[in-house]
């Protein structure tokens, strides 16, 4: 049973794409990153078109990748200490952990971290 919506026996694809509670954060990631993200019916399909998306950048990517370790990590906090997180604390825990690992990887590029919460397109500038 998964335990994050009680609700459908847990596999990978409930887990991260199908489950109530993983839906929530794709649909307001969706909405920050402007890209559409909860159109995937499995987590193959979502690794799949990561790898087809050309054109996609890399901070979008790697919010994505940021989201599942984020998604897994509340299902395990939940599972083996008892603590609960909200759909908003997840976001936010996904726009803070992203961050430095793009600021850190980009060259020519300056970092604003007010403009990254209300959009990761605007707190990127090229130098």
């Amino acid at each position: 049973m998964c335990q994050l919506c009680l609700g459908e026996v847990e596999d990978i694809d409930h887990i991260f794409i199908r489950c109530p509670f993983a839906q929530e954060i794709w649909r307001r990631l969706s909405w920050w990153l402007n890209e559409e993200l909860i159109r995937f019916s499995s987590v193959e399909e979502l690794l799949k078109a990561l790898k087809g998306w050309k054109g996609m950048l890399k901070k979008v990517t790697t919010c994505i990748y940021t989201s599942l370790w984020c998604i897994w990590s509340t299902r395990n906090n939940w599972i083996f200490d008892k603590r609960r997180c909200s759909v908003d604390n997840i976001v936010e825990e996904i726009k803070t952990q992203a961050f430095p690992w793009i600021s850190n990887r980009s060259r020519n590029m300056t970092f604003n971290w007010q403009k990254w919460n209300v959009s990761p397109m605007k707190g990127i500038l090229k130098l």
